[in-house]
């Protein structure tokens, strides 16, 4: 199953889907612009501290999930040109 550990209902279950331009792609999922290592670091543990873990027999805060994290840098901003 497929949960968004940054949206508003991290326990709901999201749906991947396929579109034939943008490829596959989950729906719904939820994107977050930043601007700053501190903001990064803010939305990382809110996605961590969403995270189901539980007890095994060999380790007792053992994850019961996996995360994936997408990360796109884009610059802005004048370049010598003024463009």
């Amino acid at each position: 199953e497929v949960r968004d550990l940054l949206g508003e209902d991290p326990k709901a279950k999201l749906q991947l889907k396929e579109h034939p331009d943008k490829g596959i792609y989950v729906q719904g999922l939820k994107e977050e612009v930043v601007f700053t290592v501190d903001e990064i670091n803010t939305v990382m543990a809110r996605g961590e501290k969403n995270r189901t873990v539980g007890a095994t027999l060999m380790n007792a805060g053992s994850s019961r999930s996996h995360s994936i994290f997408s990360v796109v840098v884009e610059e802005y901003g004048e370049g010598s040109d003024g463009k």
